[in-house]
């Protein structure tokens, strides 16, 4: 959640303190998820910037055939990959 409110962060720099009060490494594994014909080509240049940021466990998985309604277009691969995360 904190990679994902990191823009607040950047957006507001009059609160400085805050931010670097709150800056630490993050170990949550984080999986970016999407479809090849919608953001998923996108995910790793997220993951590096998130990286870069202290998440330090990013997971990038581009679901083929599948554009923005992932869930609905590859329900069985989306199944599989919440299993396989979940089970760690």
């Amino acid at each position: 959640m904190r990679a994902g409110l990191e823009f607040y962060r950047r957006a507001y720099p009059a609160s400085e303190k805050f931010n670097v009060a709150e800056r630490s490494a993050i170990d949550v594994p984080i999986v970016l998820a999407g479809g090849d014909h919608a953001m998923g080509m996108l995910f790793p240049r997220l993951a590096d910037s998130l990286r870069k940021h202290g998440c330090a466990n990013v997971t990038v998985e581009v679901v083929k055939d599948s554009g923005h309604w992932v869930v609905d277009e590859q329900p069985e691969i989306v199944a599989e990959l919440i299993e396989r995360y979940a089970s760690r």
